[in-house]
């Protein structure tokens, strides 16, 4: 029987528990920019699949590197198209995330998700694109061979629709 420490645990609920059916991984940094709106964003990373109804996907960025000039807020996001046509900056949202980042040009990681659940089989395109969120500071996503970022697509299997109580 294997034993697991806290921080193996932790990292093993962080994995896929579905299939990967599209990967896009840049292993280049973003531009830098001062954009601070959503509508100026920068674009980073595209990915498509074709989806298939009553199926419940996830598209995930998992860690991911952030740096500033300054002390900023980095925005980024998910917008996305079902028509076959290319995503732009001010397509649907699909999700948002925020990283804070201190001043001295540290990058701190970063992880971004969302649940996509189409009501007929589509092709499904994604954009990742950023911004800062906290004034004219330049931000950018860090990459590199040793710090891939990679975007996945995953099939999670059947959707069993939304439940709970919200509180």
């Amino acid at each position: 029987m294997s034993t697991f420490s806290a921080a193996q645990k932790v990292r093993a609920s962080q994995l896929s528990q579905g299939t990967v059916i599209a990967r896009a991984q840049r292993l280049t940094s973003g531009t830098a920019t001062t954009a601070t709106t959503a509508a100026t964003a920068q674009k980073l990373c595209e990915l498509d699949a074709n989806l298939i109804a009553g199926r419940v996907y996830r598209v995930a960025a998992i860690n991911f590197g952030v740096f500033s000039t300054a002390a900023a807020e980095t925005q980024l996001q998910y917008t996305y198209t079902t028509d076959g046509t290319t995503p732009l900056v001010t397509s649907t949202i699909l999700t948002t995330g925020q990283v804070t980042t201190p001043a001295g040009s540290i990058v701190i990681s970063g992880s971004l998700a969302g649940l996509f659940e189409p009501g007929s089989n589509l092709t499904f395109k994604v954009l990742v694109s950023y911004w800062c969120n906290s004034g004219a500071t330049t931000v950018n996503v860090f990459a590199g061979t040793a710090w891939p970022f990679d975007l996945v697509i995953e099939d999670l299997g059947t959707d069993p629709g939304v439940s709970g109580t919200q509180f």
